[in-house]
C-alpha cells in the first residue's frame, strides 16, 4: 500500500505548464548546457497543449512530462539533478510511468544525459537515436553572407525577390500586425489539402504567443508586398545568446523567393551577433528534410528516447 500511495502523490504533484512557470523552469535550466530547442521555455510554452505539457519539481529537480504521437507519454531529462540523487529520481519516475501509456521513459535527451545514468546508476540501458526528430544546426554567418558555390540557390532566390516585390520589412508590434500574421496563418491552411489537429491547435498557438512577445523575449519579423503581408517569423535566442531558435515561419510561396528571403533578413536583423541558427527538425517528412538540407547545416543536434531495465 505505501508504494501505490507513494505513486499517487507524485502523478498529483504534476501540474499543467504555464506562463507564470517560467523563472521557476528558468532557474532549472540556467544549470545545463542542452543545445536542444526542446529545452527553451518558449519552445514549452509554444506547443504546451498538443504535448500536454505538464511538470513537476522531485527531489529538488525539475521533471517534464509531456506526451507526442506514437511515442506516447515519456519525461524529458530531469533538469538540475544531483547526480548522486539520479538513481532516486529514476527509481520514482519509473514508479510514475506506471500511470502513463508509455513507448519510452524518456526522451528529447542528449548523449550527456545518457552518460550521466550509465556512470551513476545501475540501470541497464536501451537507447534510440530518434533520426526524425534530429534538429538541423547551421552557421548564422553562413545564412547571412550566402557565400560560395553551394549557397548560389539560395542568394539568387533572395535577389530574386528583392528585385521583383515592392517589399516593406518590420517588427511585429502593433494589433494590426498580429491580425496579418494570423490572417496570413488561415491562407497558409487555406492550400493544405486536409487541416488535421496539429494544424488547428498550432494556429491558437501562433495567436498565443504573438500576444506574450515581450513576456517570452521573442523576436518577430513580418514582410509585406504592396502593404499585403506575405511572410512572418518568430524566434528566440538561448543557450547564452548564441544560438537563434527559428520557432515559427510561414510565408506565401506565390511570392517567388519569400522563404530565402524572410530566412536572411530575419538573422541579419534580430540574430547577427549569434553563431548558430537551430532550425529543428523534418519530423521524418522528405519535403521538409530536403528544404532544411538545401540550406547545408554544419551538423544535427541529436535527440534519444530511453527505457531502462
Amino acid at each position: 500500500m505505501k508504494k501505490n500511495r507513494l505513486e499517487v502523490n507524485f502523478i498529483l504533484q504534476f501540474k499543467c505548464l504555464t506562463l507564470e512557470d517560467k523563472y521557476l523552469f528558468e532557474s532549472y535550466i540556467d544549470k545545463h548546457n542542452i543545445l536542444s530547442y526542446e529545452y527553451t521555455f518558449p519552445s514549452l510554452y509554444l506547443w504546451r497543449k498538443l504535448c500536454n505539457t505538464k511538470y513537476a519539481v522531485l527531489d529538488d529537480a525539475f521533471i517534464i512530462n509531456k506526451q507526442e504521437e506514437f511515442k506516447g507519454s515519456f519525461f524529458m531529462q530531469p533538469l538540475g539533478y544531483k547526480k548522486e540523487n539520479l538513481q532516486g529520481i529514476i527509481k520514482k519516475l519509473i514508479e510514475i510511468r506506471k500511470a502513463y501509456p508509455s513507448n519510452y521513459l524518456f526522451g528529447d535527451v542528449n548523449e550527456e544525459f545518457i552518460n550521466d545514468i550509465r556512470e551513476y546508476t545501475d540501470f541497464n540501458i536501451c537507447s534510440t537515436k530518434d533520426i526524425n526528430d534530429s534538429e538541423y544546426i547551421y552557421s548564422t554567418s553562413e545564412l547571412i553572407n550566402l557565400s560560395g558555390k553551394k549557397f548560389h540557390g539560395k542568394k539568387n532566390h533572395y535577389n530574386n525577390f528583392v528585385k521583383k516585390f515592392n517589399y516593406e520589412v518590420k517588427e511585429v508590434t502593433t494589433p494590426k500586425i498580429k491580425s496579418d500574421c494570423m490572417e496570413l496563418l488561415k491562407r497558409w491552411h487555406s492550400v493544405k489539402e486536409e487541416v488535421d489537429k496539429e494544424l488547428i491547435m498550432e494556429t491558437d498557438a501562433i495567436n498565443d504567443v504573438l500576444c506574450k512577445l515581450d513576456i517570452l523575449k521573442l523576436k518577430t519579423i513580418a514582410v509585406y508586398v504592396d502593404s499585403k503581408i506575405v511572410g512572418f517569423s518568430i524566434g528566440e535566442k538561448y543557450a547564452n545568446g548564441t544560438m537563434a531558435n527559428i520557432l515559427v515561419e510561414k510565408a506565401d510561396i506565390n511570392y517567388n523567393g519569400i522563404y530565402a528571403f524572410i530566412n536572411r533578413e530575419f538573422l541579419t536583423q534580430q540574430f547577427n551577433e549569434t553563431e548558430f541558427v537551430n532550425r529543428q527538425e523534418d519530423t521524418g517528412s522528405e519535403g521538409l528534410r530536403k528544404s532544411k538540407q538545401s540550406y547545408n547545416p554544419i551538423r544535427m543536434e541529436e535527440k534519444y528516447l530511453v527505457n531502462l531495465k
